[in-house]
């Protein structure tokens, strides 16, 4: 009701400025036309204006009159403002009552947000259960990889190192073969020494196994089997990311085989494709 009321007296107000408008608008239209026609009857010939004694009779016309560009009248003035404040008042009402009622239009105003699956479970972000996930890990450099053999002559196909780091998944490092997946009895393990060029955090080490083998792999400030140890991966091929525990620190990562398989050469040994140690 408050709102057809409003808008009643909006349409009174805009009536009786409508007809002072018109009513101006008439006054000014006849202005202009005697403005006009003074001017056509006092009009002087251009070769006339220019002749000796010419003298142009009476003031020149203006181009309006000037009660054209008279103000509004003090009542018309203060119909004007009141007709714009409850325009104003009127907006302000009917904004209120869609905020209100915004629940029940499908709309979700007021609604609680709840953040999406994909923005709660980004890198660093915090879950719904409050659990902070780790930043995506950095990529270490490698110095170096050199065969890791204690119990044997310290060689392990030396020459195929470099094929765990060149990038191609074609190329791999194959350990020397054996007659049994215990290393034919001869040995507890075989593996190689990742050199990083100095002591640094380190969190773990993924390696590309084209076939399986029973794995695990050392972090310290020693090329040998002393460090911060990982879990072991038993019997895994395919990718295989060794972890260590928070907070270790070392310059040499040593990977470990204690247990190997039947390779295309027909030995059993350990390959690798691709690694990448991260920190």
């Amino acid at each position: 009701r408050t709102a057809t009321a409003a808008g009643g007296a909006v349409g009174r107000g805009a009536g009786t400025v409508a007809r002072v408008a018109r009513t101006r608008l008439v006054e000014r239209r006849q202005a202009r036309e005697r403005a006009a026609q003074w001017t056509e009857d006092h009009r002087v010939p251009l070769d006339a204006a220019f002749a000796d004694g010419a003298v142009a009779e009476g003031p020149p016309a203006p181009l309006l009159p000037a009660e054209t560009a008279e103000p509004l009248e003090p009542h018309e003035s203060r119909l004007a403002l009141a007709i714009v404040a409850t325009l104003l008042l009127l907006a302000l009402v009917i904004g209120v009552i869609g905020l209100t009622q915004g629940a029940g239009t499908g709309l979700g105003l007021g609604a609680a947000t709840t953040p999406s699956a994909a923005a709660s479970t980004r890198p660093g972000a915090t879950t719904s259960t409050g659990t902070v996930t780790s930043a995506t890990p950095t990529q270490l450099p490698v110095s170096r990889i050199t065969a890791y053999d204690p119990q044997g002559d310290g060689r392990e196909n030396d020459a195929m190192l470099p094929n765990m780091t060149d990038g191609n998944p074609a190329t791999i490092w194959s350990s020397e073969g054996y007659a049994s997946a215990n290393l034919g009895g001869l040995k507890k393990g075989v593996g190689f020494v990742v050199d990083l060029g100095s002591t640094r955090p380190v969190a773990s080490i993924r390696l590309l196994l084209p076939i399986p083998a029973d794995v695990t792999a050392y972090a310290g400030n020693q090329p040998d089997t002393t460090g911060a140890q990982s879990p072991v991966s038993t019997g895994k091929a395919g990718t295989v990311t060794l972890a260590f525990p928070r907070g270790t620190t070392g310059r040499y990562v040593t990977v470990w085989f204690t247990s190997v398989t039947l390779a295309p050469t027909g030995r059993f040994s350990a390959e690798v494709a691709e690694l990448a140690v991260f920190g």
